[in-house]
Formats: structure tokens, C-alpha cells, sequence
């Protein structure tokens, strides 16, 4: 190709004899991507051309990496999220990325609504862009070089996000080439770390049948409450504990008494032993519980026993008499008997006399 020194430019150093040098500038079109060409040049004049330069070797840059695909979120927490996505269909040793951009931005609240319903949309149309602009937003944004990668997969986790915060997420790929094009975004909320364990819990109120819980909760930003669940299980005779399934945890509905919460568990059984625990729950799950609290119901009265029955064969001035122990619950098992006597036609009751037994 003839290239002639009309379309160069002086240079601010002069050559032998006072000459100007000359830089020459060429844009050499139509080449291949990521490929390497030669180059050489030799000057001409009225006299002939010249020796031929020193070859150059230069390697044309890749296209830029398509857009990636399938970008999802597959770890959710408190502060952080995992993003994962796939390459996007790039050919190796063509187009392939060398590096990958993840930004991320929190959704104001309110525009959740309109965030939410335009990611929806993008996220059902595989591989569109989405239907909400994002110009003007201020991104946070982090590089990954693909041999960084967590485990050589397109996976990202982005960190020290804030707790339960809607998010909106993208990434690029890029290489040496130029960068891609964003993928659609995907919208994802951070979840809520566990509640912290109730406060100054304890047990009162003991009745035969009925213990009062009373406790503080433990609120915190990050450790949000929306409800509180008890668990009341039957303890062993060596204190342990008989049952610990997930199951017997029971929502409660407390009173707010002066700051602290009030409830009353009921239709528990006289002169049982219970080992009594609470816990909070939110978004999460469950949190902590507390310490098991040992409550001992109080005994309750046993039924009446049955009408005694003098026995044949007794002796003068003394009278056997026999009946039956009531069938009393835990906590109504009968320990002794009270014995009353009186003559026929008197009225006064009198203590069994002090000769007889059981």
C-alpha cells in the first residue's frame, strides 16, 4: 500500500541535513479479530524504494464477550448475596471474557413497586433487556478476573449489603476487546438475621393448672420480631427432658404490661413438673431460646373416696371398716385419709379415735 507523507505529521525533531522527520500514520482496515499480523514499510522516493524496516508483530483485540445469561441469586443473606449466571454462549479463544463486572444498586422504597413489576417482566423475556431505564443511578460496582471466580464458576457473592434491602443486580462481561452489554437485571431482597433470645424471662403465677410467662423483648434493627413461641414439655424424673420436638413449639399471643409481655399457659396437668422455654421468631426462623425455666404445678384436691363399709366379724367396742382410694390424677395421689365419727342422732363430728389405724 503506497502511503503518501502529505497525510503525516511533522514531528518536533529535524532529521540529517536539516530535514523535517516525518510521522506517518496508517489505519489499517478490514482485518481479522483476535489475530496476529506482520508489518513492515519501505520508504519511496524518485530514486527507488528503500530497504524494508524491521518487522512489527500486533495482535488485533477479540470482539467484546456477549451478554451473559441466566443471571440468578443462589445464596441469600443477612448482608451479603451470591450471584451466578452462565458465559452467554462466548467461543473460546474468540470472544471469551477475561474479566466480569458486577454493579448493584438498592431499590428506594418507594420505587420497589415499579422495580419489582419491570424486573418481573424482563426476568420472564430470556435474554431482553429491561423495560425500566436505569440512567442517572448510582451503582456499586466490583471487578472479578475469571480465573477468580469462586470455584472457576461464574459465581460472585457481593457483600456488606445492607439487612432486608431490596436490591436491583447486573453484570457484564468483558475482555481485552471492549465490554459487553449488561445482562437484565435481576431485583433481590436481603433476608433478616435471626431474633436475639427473649429477655429476663421467667415463670409465676403457678396455680394447679396454669403458669403466667412473663418477659422482654429482645428487639434490634437487624434482629427484627414478629412473634414469640413457647414450648412446654414434661420433664423426667432426673430433669431431663422427655420431648424436644419442633413441633410442640407454640405461637403465643402476649399482653404488653408496662413494657413487658404477659401471657398465661393453661390446661396444664396438677403436680406435673414442665421445663418451659421461649423464643422469637421472624422472616428468618426461629432464633435462640431461652434457658428451660423448671415449673412444678401445684397439687389439686383428689376426688371423694367411696362410702366406707363395715366389715363382718368385728368385736365389741371396735368396728372394721374398708373403702376405696379415689382415682386421683398426677398431683392428686392420695397420702392419708381423715376419719370422722359420731353416734347415731348427734351432731357433732368427732376425730376417728386415736386406737384405730389404717
Amino acid at each position: 500500500v503506497a502511503i503518501t507523507p502529505a497525510s503525516s505529521s511533522n514531528s518536533a525533531e529535524e532529521g540529517k541535513g536539516g530535514v523535517p522527520n516525518h510521522v506517518v500514520h496508517y489505519h489499517a482496515r478490514d482485518l481479522l479479530p483476535h489475530a496476529r499480523y506482520e508489518f513492515q514499510v519501505q520508504a519511496k522516493s524518485e530514486g527507488g524504494l528503500s530497504e524494508y524496516s524491521n518487522t512489527v508483530e500486533a495482535e488485533t483485540p477479540p470482539p467484546p464477550p456477549p451478554v451473559p445469561a441466566n443471571l440468578c441469586v443462589d445464596e441469600i443473606q443477612p448482608t451479603s448475596l451470591r450471584l451466578a449466571w452462565s458465559d452467554g454462549g462466548a467461543e473460546a479463544g474468540v470472544n471469551e471474557a477475561t474479566m466480569y463486572e458486577v454493579a448493584w444498586h438498592i431499590v428506594s422504597d418507594e420505587d420497589e413497586e415499579r422495580y419489582l413489576a419491570s424486573t418481573k417482566a424482563a426476568q420472564a423475556a430470556a435474554g431482553e433487556a429491561p423495560p425500566e431505564s436505569h440512567e442517572g443511578t448510582e451503582w456499586g460496582t466490583a471487578q472479578v478476573r475469571v480465573g477468580e471466580l469462586e470455584g472457576g464458576d461464574p459465581l460472585y457473592t457481593i457483600g456488606d449489603l445492607e439487612v432486608d434491602t431490596l436490591y436491583t443486580l447486573r453484570v457484564r462481561a468483558c475482555n481485552m476487546g471492549g465490554d459487553g452489554p449488561w445482562s437484565p437485571v435481576w431485583t433481590q431482597r436481603t433476608i433478616v438475621k435471626p431474633p436475639l433470645a427473649p429477655m429476663g424471662f421467667e415463670c409465676g403465677d403457678i396455680g394447679s393448672t396454669s403458669v403466667t410467662l412473663r418477659w422482654v423483648p429482645n428487639t434490634h434493627p437487624h434482629h427484627p420480631v414478629s412473634l414469640h413461641q413457647c414450648l412446654v414439655m414434661l420433664s423426667g424424673q432426673d430433669g431431663s427432658t422427655m420431648s424436644d420436638q419442633e413441633e410442640l413449639w407454640v405461637t403465643v399471643s402476649p399482653e404488653e404490661r408496662g413494657g413487658v409481655l404477659v401471657k398465661t399457659i393453661e390446661d396444664l396437668v396438677p403436680g406435673q413438673r414442665y421445663a418451659v422455654q421461649l423464643r422469637a421468631v421472624n422472616t428468618f426462623g426461629p432464633g435462640e431460646a431461652t434457658e428451660a425455666a423448671a415449673v412444678t404445678m401445684q397439687c389439686d384436691v383428689p376426688s371423694r373416696p367411696s362410702q366406707p363399709v363395715p366389715e363382718p366379724g368385728s368385736v365389741p367396742r371396735t368396728m372394721l371398716l374398708t373403702w376405696s382410694n379415689p382415682y386421683g390424677q398426677p398431683g392428686a395421689e392420695v397420702k392419708a385419709h381423715v376419719l370422722e365419727m359420731r353416734r347415731h342422732g348427734c351432731d357433732e363430728w368427732l376425730p376417728g379415735h386415736p386406737g384405730g389405724h389404717q
